[in-house]
């Protein structure tokens, strides 16, 4: 079989993330490389505050059950019958589980690259400061949290990462491996 899976992580209590390379498919496909995270709808609602990308799309499938998704500025619950749903680059987008609701999430980047895996490996890392973790790693891997929840200019989400994410550099742990973001 050409897919691999690699070694999950768990960036959030209650969440699994699994990883997943498609050999057959050409380096530079959305289809090589991608993420499952599973939430069994128990514990802690799982949710992924708004944020946005300035250097890559992420292409979302709910596989499994359902999930709320932020994006074109409204909230959609969603299913598998909705398919690929691609947030472009710039576009504030966030995700919420539903209590109770078992769902898993497929999510896969363009350009395609590790470093959506080294993100989530980075917030998997025991840290006296999960907050400022989150900042370093936002700051490392190009995301951007949505200040006024959707409404803030970019720029100055941008400016609250570079601030608190270079200050939590100095703090928390480093990456835990090395991944490259294209700049296009």
């Amino acid at each position: 079989m050409s897919i691999r899976e690699l070694p999950p992580c768990q960036p959030v209590d209650g969440c699994l993330l699994r990883i997943f390379v498609d050999d057959s498919k050409a380096g530079s496909s959305v289809d090589h490389r991608w993420t499952e995270t599973t939430w069994e709808g128990k514990g802690s609602l799982f949710s992924v505050p708004l944020h946005w990308h300035q250097y890559h799309d992420e292409h979302l499938e709910v596989l499994q059950g359902e999930l709320d998704i932020y994006y074109d500025g409204s909230w959609h619950r969603t299913s598998p019958a909705d398919g690929n749903i691609v947030v472009k680059r710039t576009k504030v987008h966030g995700f919420r589980g539903i209590s109770g609701k078992r769902m898993v999430l497929k999510e896969a980047v363009d350009p395609v690259g590790d470093y959506k895996e080294a993100f989530f490996r980075d917030l998997s890392q025991p840290s006296s400061s999960k907050v400022l973790l989150a900042f370093r790693a936002f700051y490392d891997w190009d995301t951007y949290p949505s200040i006024g929840n959707g409404w803030s200019p970019l720029w100055l989400d941008q400016l609250v990462v570079i601030l608190i994410g270079g200050f939590a550099k100095l703090i928390v742990p480093k990456k835990v491996m090395d991944a490259k973001i294209i700049k296009s």
